[in-house]
């Protein structure tokens, strides 16, 4: 009890809320390396990184190295069962911590051969750039939905 009383006497869980989206941010660009099949991260201070399974596969000594680079570089952290770097540093982990992580497992794969190439990204353009239809019979696209809507729907 005495714990949960100093994690909110200290704010700690808003501190958390606050530090998602940098763990995210520091971890995401990790996901170039071609030794990563996945990144998970933003849900509180968890984070993953995820080796490619064929990796593992043809050297199962990978995952095991990598972890001793990453605790060179003195960042403690562990390989999970599916051949993912745990990142779950504590609570009162700063800004300056968290991209110390990301560049120790930066570095680390860079150490063991792995090379960062930009993915490809898609880009979709979902909403129109105009709001009416080509004839310009619409004032918005609100009235075009609605009118859209079968009678059955209750439109």
């Amino acid at each position: 009890m005495a714990n949960l009383d100093i994690i909110e006497r200290e704010g700690l869980i808003e501190r958390v809320v606050g530090l998602q989206p940098v763990i995210s941010r520091l971890l995401n660009p990790i996901g170039q390396h071609d030794a990563v099949h996945e990144i998970r991260a933003g849900v509180g201070l968890l984070g993953a990184v995820q080796i490619n399974p064929e990796i593992l596969a043809a050297d199962p000594s990978f995952g095991p190295r990598l972890i001793g680079q990453i605790r060179e570089r003195g960042v403690l952290t562990r390989l999970l069962a599916d051949g993912s770097v745990q990142v779950s540093p504590p609570f009162i982990v700063s800004d300056d911590d968290l991209a110390s992580i990301a560049k120790a497992i930066d570095e680390s794969l860079g150490e063991l051969g792995s090379v960062r190439r930009p993915r490809p990204t898609l880009h979709v353009n979902l909403l129109p750039d105009q709001t009416t239809d080509e004839a310009g019979g619409f004032g918005s696209s609100d009235e075009r939905l609605l009118a859209d809507v079968p009678p059955h729907h209750g439109g």
